[in-house]
């Protein structure tokens, strides 16, 4: 049933934040069935009235800020706010279907967090596509918040392999920065930009010409926004380091050799030579 299989990817997660050396070993293979499985999940993806998609909405703000409406600066009410943002609020019953779709990314987000960057890193086309796209296109509150989790976990990832290999003033042994700035980084940070400005939400609650995704109700979610926060902060730091300005134009120069004739004769021949 849709039940165990939401407690079975639950189950999953928890191991792997055991994990232990077995998941440097099974790890790929984890991932590789998280995002390529032929398997597809169906959801609501937004197909619920506009009436209840803002009741929805109206109920959720109630939770993040409290039935009072107090935007009080008091610090036990600052930290009381973060924790319910960084839990993500209630699930009402027309989400239930997407909650299967978004443990499978939480899934993904569990895997990169735990294996080598260097892994991580042949991956990171479609973990970048994933949360463009996710992003983008999804009006499901539980997948959107997903993504935005996957997001946040692909500019870590860039930190920590930085961060471990104490090369801070060396970016050019990033290999993640360098395979993230291969795969069309720069929409990703677009998308993350618009979903914390709220400018890819709906306008007005009736008119259907007014969907930010056709055919969908998509409304602001505090939780989201919350992660994209996170995760266009630790970009900035990022490019504050000049991590990623080196990592572009090494993935620049890389993507000109793929194409010159030249450099791929070199580079048979030097195969040849050292076999």
């Amino acid at each position: 049933s849709q039940e165990q299989r939401i407690k079975a990817t639950e189950a999953l997660i928890f191991m792997i934040r055991r994990r232990g050396h077995g998941i440097f070993i099974h790890g790929p293979f984890l991932l590789d069935m998280m995002l390529f499985s032929p398997k597809q999940v169906q959801g609501s993806n937004g197909k619920v009235s506009s009436r209840h998609s803002h009741m929805i909405q109206s109920q959720t703000h109630s939770y993040f800020i409290g039935l009072d409406g107090d935007d009080s600066d008091n610090e036990d009410e600052i930290e009381e706010r973060k924790i319910r943002l960084n839990t993500g609020g209630p699930v009402f019953d027309t989400e239930e279907d997407d909650l299967l779709r978004s443990a499978t990314i939480s899934v993904v987000c569990e895997l990169i967090a735990a294996l080598n960057p260097a892994v991580i890193a042949t991956y990171c086309p479609i973990l970048v596509h994933l949360a463009t796209t996710a992003l983008r296109l999804e009006s499901s509150r539980p997948v959107r918040r997903a993504a935005a989790f996957l997001s946040s976990g692909i500019y870590a990832l860039v930190e920590k392999e930085i961060t471990e290999s104490g090369s801070w003033n060396d970016s050019t042994t990033s290999s993640m920065a360098v395979a993230l700035m291969s795969a069309d980084e720069e929409s990703l940070s677009n998308v993350l930009r618009q979903c914390v400005s709220s400018d890819d939400v709906d306008i007005k609650k009736n008119e259907m010409s007014n969907r930010a995704v056709k055919g969908k109700v998509r409304l602001v979610d505090p939780a989201t926004q919350s992660r994209c926060k996170e995760a266009l902060k630790i970009r900035r730091e990022l490019e504050d380091s000049g991590i990623l300005n080196a990592a572009k134009l090494i993935a620049a120069s890389l993507k000109r050799d793929a194409t010159n004739p030249v450099v791929q004769v070199v580079r048979r021949a030097l195969l040849q030579s050292s076999m």
